[in-house]
């Protein structure tokens, strides 16, 4: 009964979607620079702007620009088909 429940549950992903999106998100993080995917990261882990200008040593402005150009970049890979 419970893995029929799995096969009509809507919330769970198809497998091929999981791939795709697995896929997706490697190719996403190569094309990140360093400083873009330590400021992913640590936003990922929980941190707040504050903290990842403490951690890293650098101002907003630069953290923020970083966020900008990675969900370009994050938005142009999942716009690729694989």
């Amino acid at each position: 009964d419970e893995d029929a429940n799995l096969l009509v549950d809507g919330h769970h992903d198809r497998p091929e979607d999981i791939v795709y999106c697995q896929k997706c998100l490697a190719a996403f993080m190569q094309r990140c620079s360093n400083f873009e995917r330590q400021v992913i990261i640590l936003l990922h882990q929980g941190a707040s702007i504050a903290e990842i200008e403490e951690k890293l040593g650098c101002d907003e402005r630069k953290i923020r620009s970083a966020l900008t150009r990675s969900r370009r970049k994050l938005i142009a890979e999942l716009r690729q088909k694989y």
